[in-house]
């Protein structure tokens, strides 16, 4: 049944509101492709799922609707870099719904958000050393990584810089507290020169 609007091209409020909690009732609206563009807009940014409805949308439509819903890319044909960055910026796990996603797009998501590696197939070695570095939950990959004790020692000595500062300042040993900030560095160094692109990250 296709629904009948109280303005001619023009979405209800209340049509806007079903259409929030299902993206399916756009498509009952009556000659629903061609709405005033401004109508569509409404739709999609009350629910960016809108975007499976329309046949080849512009890139405005396709901004929009990632902006509302992250995961609306699994719908978008060839996504653009910056259409990528922005889903992944947004929500992180929307790295599932990317078919071979560079290395860029993958370091990204995990910096965010480290169980995103779980939505990644086949994470690279620079993956597993950041998410390692990151988040104390999967010490695991620390054996799939040839650098893996090395960024779980680098994620140590960040996590307990303070508590090491405070300790050594109180008992006034600045030497080795200059130590242990020379070796984290020297880790890092070393970790970045064998991985360039964990500068960024780390």
């Amino acid at each position: 049944m296709k629904e009948t609007n109280t303005k001619s091209n023009s979405l209800s409020l209340e049509l806007l509101e079903r259409i929030r909690d299902d993206y399916t009732v756009f498509m009952s609206v009556e000659n629903y492709q061609n709405l005033p563009p401004s109508e569509i807009k409404k739709a999609l940014a009350v629910n960016g799922l809108v975007i499976r409805c329309l046949t080849n949308p512009p890139s405005n439509y396709r901004e929009i609707a990632i902006y509302q819903n992250p995961m609306s890319i699994k719908y978008i044909k060839d996504l653009t870099d910056e259409e990528i960055k922005q889903s992944i910026k947004a929500e992180p796990l929307a790295i599932r719904h990317i078919k071979a996603p560079n290395k860029e797009t993958t370091l990204l998501a995990v910096s965010l958000f480290t169980n995103a590696i779980d939505s990644i197939k086949d994470p690279s070695e620079e993956v597993k050393l950041l998410t390692i570095i990151k988040s104390n939950n999967h010490e695991e990959l620390t054996n799939e990584s040839d650098m893996g004790l090395l960024a779980l020692t680098y994620r140590f000595l960040c996590k307990n810089k303070l508590i090491f500062c405070s300790a050594l300042a109180k008992s006034n040993d600045f030497k080795s507290l200059e130590e242990i900030i020379i070796i984290k560095e020297k880790i890092r160094r070393q970790i970045i020169h064998k991985h360039p692109a964990l500068e960024a990250y780390i």
